[in-house]
């Protein structure tokens, strides 16, 4: 319960309630909270009633980080155009009209600040800056419209990445510069170093002798990168229902931790096993730049090795809602990052397609013998597989039709092929940035990316090629979007009201 009324929090404060009463919600919320404690103090302890007394203050805690959130992004945007040193730290995204880049100012009051900056292609050098590389640009900075493609909110897109503003520079506006890093937070500096070593490892792949579509893909399953990928990939991906593939998320860090957790299985399991195999995994989520999907994943993969090296009752459903909490406390517009919303109701599916019991149903009139059968046959790993499939289906379909306006149909039969394929995949791509100086096992290594991902993106290309692959959905109002969870919810709440189905 407390996960959904801190999203309510945020929610109401990002839609109605104005930044400069940020201090009037602070306050009532420290007096909720003091009133909260008086009066729980000398009642016997409850949880059921410990936690009804403390909705009011998670909902204004909430509320309270999203408002703080707003005057920290509410900079005074300057009205003229100005001179700016920064630092780049991302690697290029190409576009029509110019290159792309995420920079963080150096200098000045705007110091920290992250923008995304457009160099024109006019501009010499404009495609060849790496993390680290520093740049001066004339330019004013703007605050990024709202751009919305099927419900897409662009603006709000660029602020959970922390992107304030958007600067551009064309031929003559922009100059190569020593970059001066020591105004910029130890966060930030952290994690600029962290982008450099891994533009490091993308030139490794670069220099093996794989193709560029393989590149690509093993770029962004193994270091997160994405900006290589190819529209028409992009599309395939996604009409085949399998884009979340490509972004570095659960199914990815828990192919990785399972790796680290190999030498230190079985009975005698101890806390700095627990230790070493979270520092390494946390590491590699730096590493890659902490894209959100791999923090979230990280995060309930901590949660869940620390819940179970301390002999503690493992509860998947309080994981997922410590953990989404954990994320909209540090960052409260994550709540709206579509990827978050995915990815919550994608384990959340999970979770309860495990806890619905498969047994025989006691209704007259049925042939109990055959029910049997298939109920038997769905413990199978395949069927059970497609079964939790089913589940995510039903979870994320209507997300994906309020945001992107279609539902792919051959999600299932894609993603059976897809996820071992992926797994092979990301391990491959592990194994090449190792191995790659070794002439003839990188060799090897390479040629097996390369038939592999070839092999997989010609699968999709077919099956996204079919009749009907996908079924168009022309608009969905979020009235609409909230009844057909409504329905989903009071469904799945009817099933789980028996003692038999409890899922905490």
């Amino acid at each position: 319960m407390f996960p959904i009324v801190f999203a309510l929090g945020i929610f109401t404060a990002y839609e109605w309630i104005p930044a400069g009463l940020f201090w009037y919600v602070l306050g009532t919320n420290l007096l909720s909270i003091g009133i909260v404690a008086i009066v729980t103090r000398k009642i016997s302890y409850n949880t059921q009633y410990l936690n009804h007394t403390t909705l009011i203050p998670v909902f204004l805690t909430a509320a309270s980080l999203t408002l703080a959130q707003k005057i920290i992004q509410q900079k005074e945007t300057p009205k003229s155009t100005d001179t700016y040193d920064m630092v780049i730290a991302s690697e290029p995204s190409h576009g029509k009209y110019g290159t792309h880049y995420n920079a963080i100012i150096t200098e000045g009051y705007m110091t920290q600040t992250v923008v995304r900056i457009s160099l024109s292609h006019d501009l010499t050098g404009a495609e060849t800056l790496k993390p680290g590389d520093g740049i001066r640009i004339k330019s004013q900075l703007k605050v990024p419209q709202e751009k919305k493609e099927s419900h897409f909110n662009y603006a709000l897109h660029l602020k959970t990445q922390g992107i304030s503003f958007i600067a551009f520079a064309g031929k003559g506006d922009a100059e190569g510069i020593k970059p001066n890093i020591e105004n910029i937070s130890a966060i930030q500096q952290i994690r600029l170093g962290a982008l450099m070593i891994r533009h490091n490892l993308l030139n490794r792949l670069k220099q093996t002798q794989t193709t560029d579509n393989t590149l690509a893909i093993l770029s962004a399953m193994t270091l997160g990168e994405k900006s290589g990928i190819s529209d028409d990939i992009r599309d395939t991906y996604s009409i085949s229902g399998t884009s979340h593939m490509l972004a570095l998320s659960g199914t990815h860090l828990a192919l990785i931790f399972y790796l680290l957790s190999i030498f230190s299985r079985g009975k005698n399991k101890r806390w700095h096993h627990v230790g070493i195999e979270l520092s390494v995994l946390w590491l590699y989520i730096i590493l890659v730049g902490m894209p959100a999907s791999a923090v979230r994943a990280g995060t309930m993969l901590s949660i869940y090795s620390i819940t179970t090296i301390a002999g503690r009752t493992h509860l998947p459903l309080h994981t997922l809602g410590v953990a989404a909490t954990i994320m909209m406390a540090l960052c409260p517009y994550q709540l709206f990052d579509i990827g978050f919303q995915l990815s919550v109701l994608a384990v959340l599916a999970i979770i309860l397609s495990t806890k619905i019991p498969i047994k025989k149903p006691s209704v007259n009139n049925i042939d109990h013998s055959r029910l049997t059968v298939f109920f038997a046959r769905l413990k199978r790993p395949l069927l059970r597989y497609l079964y939790i499939n089913m589940f995510i289906f039903l979870f994320t379909a209507p997300l994906v039709a309020y945001y992107f306006g279609r539902i792919p149909v051959y999600f299932l039969i894609a993603n059976a092929i897809t996820t071992p394929a992926v797994a092979a995949i990301v391990y491959l791509g592990l194994a090449t940035i190792a191995l790659s100086p070794l002439p003839i096992i990188g060799t090897a290594i390479t040629m097996a990316a390369n038939l592999l991902i070839s092999m997989l993106n010609t699968f999709l290309a077919c099956l996204s090629s079919l009749p009907y692959s996908t079924i168009g959905v022309s608009h969905m109002s979020r009235i609409a979007l909230i009844l057909i969870y409504a329905i989903i919810g009071s469904t799945l709440g009817y099933i789980f009201s028996t003692k038999s189905s409890k899922i905490c």
